[in-house]
């Protein structure tokens, strides 16, 4: 079994698997993001607490894991659970559309005519223009986690993974309405630090002396 974790460091450890059980120990400031998996197998993602946690794994299904003791993975399964309805919506638009831009990629490497190219390209466009909506509905579904979980973790955690679709304003709204502590989390500077590198890289911002 190997288990992956890092925030601004990064550790890779395993262990043998013996009568059915397996255990890490070790020692966290704070709550982070980790991976947990079988050789070569996909594993699931989850947050390790500073806590004791129980995974119970239906091997090699490592994805159906169970996880218990993590008040911050609790937080996260009902962040999943909020976008699974639109995920669900989204798998068939985004398969048509990765079939048909890999359709229009290959006559490219072809050189396939003009018309052809043009008729795949629509295609692709179309089925890009189907999915948008869902994007946004999805983006929406996180939105709301966000505004009402301001002392969790996985808000700070998560906000990382959006903030190139906010405005300076509305990504400084978000991290204001963090709770003090994880305005000063790992996360939390994290946050600050893309907000700092959109105020500068946005028009009308003060420029950098260098």
């Amino acid at each position: 079994v190997y288990l992956r974790y890092g925030n601004g460091f990064y550790i890779e450890d395993s262990c043998a698997i013996k009568n059915g059980t397996f255990s890490f120990s070790g020692m966290l400031s704070e709550p982070v993001l980790a991976t947990i998996s079988s050789n070569g197998e996909r594993g699931i993602d989850f947050y390790l607490d500073p806590s004791t946690i129980t995974i119970n794994i239906k091997s090699p299904a490592f994805q159906e894991a169970t996880i218990t003791g993590s008040g911050t993975q609790n937080d996260y399964q009902e962040l999943l659970n909020d976008r699974a309805s639109v995920q669900r919506e989204m798998a068939p638009l985004s398969q048509a559309f990765e079939d048909a831009n890999k359709q229009y990629l290959k006559a490219i490497q072809a050189r396939k005519s003009e018309a052809e190219l043009s008729t795949l390209k629509s295609k692709a466009d179309a089925a890009r223009q189907q999915l948008l909506p869902l994007q946004e509905k999805a983006r929406e579904a996180s939105y709301n986690f966000f505004r009402t979980h301001p002392d969790s973790y996985v808000t700070a955690a998560e906000l990382r993974y959006f903030t190139n679709y906010m405005k300076p304003e509305t990504l400084r709204a978000y991290i204001s309405k963090l709770s003090p502590w994880l305005q000063t989390s790992i996360y939390g500077k994290e946050l600050s630090d893309a907000l700092e590198k959109i105020q500068n890289g946005s028009p009308g911002s003060r420029a950098q002396l260098f």
